[in-house]
């Protein structure tokens, strides 16, 4: 996954005033930091979690304890435990997509609503590590990828940005194109295409989602495709289908009239045939 990982403890360290060896202790005893390692066993840092480990630095030299700071293997910044206390951003939407039982799968899928509501991106992308490791292919898009990103877009909606977005967008499309690959399908390709330029990564999540339901499913052009795949609410005008034109269903990131939101997809309770027949969106809704 491209989280330029690309540091090292000790480049980590000197970063951030430590050294190597108080790394690896709070690692060991708090859970954190827990960066991905590479194929020989050294830990490989991101830039955001250098970041992160300037900021607790400073912190712990000022005097708080950092078994007060790392809490449940996350660090709880003093501002962050305000801010939330004060507001809890709207994330509705979010909240009700299906998830998968099992207390792995909650306590990740609480973990990702916990840093969408403190603006925190490097506590997704933890969690996007984690899944890989935690749950099954088949439940990281329902429990973490989609919850991510729809988060994101939900929060877009009401003019919140979290830090390090675009590294959470990569993640998350990176993990979903991942998972086509791996998750066993039948049938021939459906073939799904973006809206726009700025619909790629929901593309890649559309198409995971599909993945996991069995079905079979590619990018391709906006002319040939028979799903769109949009972030935000498309107008009546993109809907349209012009004479003669292959019958395209609409799937969009937040419920709008007349799409398919991904949240249906995700249900499995919902018919996968009605995906695979492409019924009038009418039906779909219903």
């Amino acid at each position: 996954m491209p989280l330029t990982n690309q540091f090292s403890i000790h480049d980590a360290a000197e970063a951030a005033g430590l050294t190597p060896s108080v790394i690896r202790v709070w690692e060991e005893r708090y859970g954190w930091p827990s960066p991905k390692r590479h194929h020989n066993g050294y830990r490989a840092f991101a830039s955001h979690e250098i970041e992160e480990l300037k900021r607790a630095a400073i912190l712990v030299r000022g005097g708080m304890p950092i078994g007060k700071l790392i809490v449940d293997g996350f660090p709880h910044w003093p501002d962050e435990a305000k801010r939330v206390a004060s507001k809890q951003h709207d994330l509705s939407q979010t909240k009700a997509l299906p998830s998968r039982p099992g207390r792995m799968a909650e306590n990740l899928r609480d973990l990702v609503i916990g840093g969408l509501n403190q603006l925190h991106g490097g506590h997704i992308l933890e969690c996007v590590q984690r899944a890989c490791i935690e749950l099954r292919p088949a439940d990281e898009v329902a429990v973490v990828l989609a919850p991510a990103l729809l988060g994101l877009i939900e929060l877009q909606q009401h003019d919140r940005t979290v830090t390090h977005d675009q590294d959470v967008r990569i993640a998350v499309a990176s993990r979903s194109r991942q998972l086509r690959q791996r998750l066993p399908t039948t049938g021939n390709d459906v073939l799904v295409a973006p809206a726009s330029e700025a619909d790629g990564d929901f593309t890649a999540l559309v198409i995971a989602a599909l993945a996991t339901r069995g079905i079979s499913a590619r990018q391709s052009v906006n002319a040939e495709a028979s799903i769109i795949a949009s972030e935000n609410v498309p107008s009546p005008g993109q809907r349209k289908q012009s004479p003669g034109q292959q019958k395209q269903l609409f799937v969009t990131a937040l419920p709008c009239e007349g799409c398919l939101p991904v949240s249906r997809i995700l249900d499995p309770n919902y018919v996968t045939e009605a995906i695979l027949r492409l019924e009038n969106t009418p039906a779909l809704a219903g």
